[in-house]
């Protein structure tokens, strides 16, 4: 019987390494990586095996789905094939385990690794080359891991292996001390600790040009959520673009770039490889062809680099070259962490809005070959991953709506209109309705789910939340007077109607004035009464 699932959290503790453990954890490290190297020559065998068996061949012509009694039902017996198929080459998790185990035992592996990393190993290999095989996920044929590629371990319980015990990383005799937070400001620490810990992966990572290493512990249960992070009670649609995002929510919204403050890091990159380049091709004059002048639209002359010549790999690196090559690869590492930092920031942003996150499912893959520089710099595929992540863990939940609901397109009124890209306001003809594009298609996303968009709910709500989207926008308006880069066009600020949005902010004030006159009439006639029945 299989064990049940349990959530399971990440707790990441710094080791404090001295040399001669550094010595064993690199030993212990490649030999991980050549023990990975076999056990996937293994299984790409097997896997080409199995494409090549008649069994296999045969369940492929199968249909994936019959239909039975007007139902479409998964087709049993074309599954059944598969699984004898697999059978048939050892293309399985079990059997495979058999041949790295084989492979430890006679082999110098068993110096370094133990039995339970090593049944991890292979079912990391097999994993990938199963993806490889199913075509999940758009994934390709799985790479061999080069020397210094494969930069973590892990066990597959706490019993044996790499475990945590007495708060130390203890494998096979190699007793690690983790660098603890003393001041624990949070209590995150205290509370991650406290919890059960189910197994430990070791990390290597190269921070200014060496080796440190960490170690994630994997806690049973759920994280603790700060104070300031709570999570909000609330539907909120989102509707995200390769380079901005808008959130809608009961009774808020925002409107704003993706990671602010992250292309000031992406120009001193664009420089280091300037740099990188200049020194690589001054070194290696002769693996360049020669440079030339080309003529542009204009009629003008524009001067051109020549290219690598083919067949030109090896490259004379020079002392320089290595050192800038060092400092362009801490600055990546920079780049990437902080990244990912303002993305968490803006996930728990998201969050303490509400607990009922909608937005469209879209393809990030298709978003590379479009907009490949903007989805690189700003990562909105890996915002997505957070968020889910993060949603689940505080008991919220992330549903993406099909794009079949044209959100972009329609109006509160039921009126469909195909706008091109270069226009960003919606503005409708029919009921007057007029919003920035990006936070009218976050609105609706509230009101939408995986079967239909509900338009009478969103008419309802309209009236309340027409203000709430003209104050999003004065509010980006005037940060952006304070920036010294000008905000990308797609925000449409140039476009923006500012008599039209500032009557409606003013007519949403008047509106809660006399509501409050209204109310503040009835409380002095009740008052009235009270003191003439005494």
């Amino acid at each position: 019987m299989p064990k049940a699932k349990t959530p399971s959290f990440i707790f990441e503790l710094p080791l404090q390494v001295n040399p001669q453990q550094h010595k064993v954890l690199d030993k212990r490290f490649n030999a991980a990586r050549m023990l990975y190297n076999a056990c996937l020559c293994e299984c790409l065998k097997r896997a080409k095996k199995l494409k090549d068996s008649d069994i296999y061949k045969q369940a492929k012509k199968m249909p994936a789905k019959v239909t039975v009694k007007g139902k479409q039902k998964v087709n049993s017996e074309r599954k059944a094939l598969f699984k004898q198929a697999r059978e048939e080459v050892g293309f399985n998790e079990y059997n495979l385990h058999g041949f790295s185990k084989i492979i430890r035992a006679n082999s110098h592996f068993s110096d370094h690794i133990d039995s339970f990393t090593e049944q991890k190993i292979m079912t990391r290999a097999y994993d990938a080359t199963n993806k490889y095989v199913l075509r999940s996920d758009g994934k390709g044929r799985p790479r061999f891991k080069g020397i210094n590629q494969l930069d973590s371990v892990e066990g597959k319980s706490n019993e044996s292996g790499i475990r945590f015990i007495k708060g130390k990383v203890v494998w096979s005799k190699l007793e690690l001390e983790p660098l603890y937070d003393t001041k624990d400001k949070h209590e995150v620490q205290a509370w991650a600790l406290r919890c059960k810990t189910k197994y430990v992966r070791l990390l290597r990572r190269e921070i200014k040009g060496e080796y440190r290493y960490f170690a994630q512990l994997i806690q049973e249960g759920r994280p603790l959520i700060k104070e300031k992070n709570k999570i909000g009670k609330g539907t909120v649609g989102l509707d995200l673009g390769p380079s901005l995002i808008a959130g809608v929510g009961e009774e808020d919204a925002f409107i704003e770039e993706f990671c602010t403050g992250i292309n000031t890091i992406h120009q001193t990159v664009k420089k280091a490889q300037r740099k990188i380049e200049r020194s690589r091709r001054k070194t290696n004059p002769d693996k360049y062809e020669p440079d030339f002048v080309k003529i542009n639209s204009n009629g003008n002359k524009i001067k051109k680099k020549g290219k690598v010549k083919k067949g030109a790999n090896k490259f004379v690196k020079s002392g320089r070259y290595l050192k800038e090559k060092v400092s362009l690869t801490e600055t990546n590492r920079k780049l990437a962490a902080y990244r990912k930092t303002l993305q968490g920031k803006l996930v728990n942003e998201v969050l303490m809005m509400g607990n009922d996150i909608r937005l469209e499912k879209i393809s990030y893959r298709a978003w590379q070959r479009l907009f490949g520089k903007s989805v690189g710099h700003h990562a909105p595929g890996m915002f997505v991953s957070i968020l889910k992540r993060k949603a689940e863990s505080a008991g919220g939940s992330v549903t993406e709506v099909p794009v079949l609901h044209r959100l972009s397109q329609t109006c509160i009124c039921g009126s469909v209109e195909k706008k091109s890209l270069n226009k960003r306001w919606h503005s409708c003809k029919n009921c007057n309705a007029y919003a920035q594009r990006d936070l009218f298609s976050a609105f609706l996303a509230r009101f939408a789910d995986v079967k239909r968009l509900n338009i009478p709910q969103a008419q309802k709500a309209w009236v309340a939340q027409e203000s709430v989207l003209s104050r999003a926008m004065f509010k980006l308006k005037e940060t952006a007077k304070g920036r010294t880069r000008k905000l990308p066009s797609c925000f449409g600020l140039k476009e923006m109607d500012v008599q039209r949005l500032s009557g409606l902010h003013d007519k949403a004030e008047s509106n809660h004035f006399e509501a409050l006159q209204l109310f503040s009439s009835r409380t002095k006639a009740v008052k009235r009464e009270m003191v003439s029945c005494q």
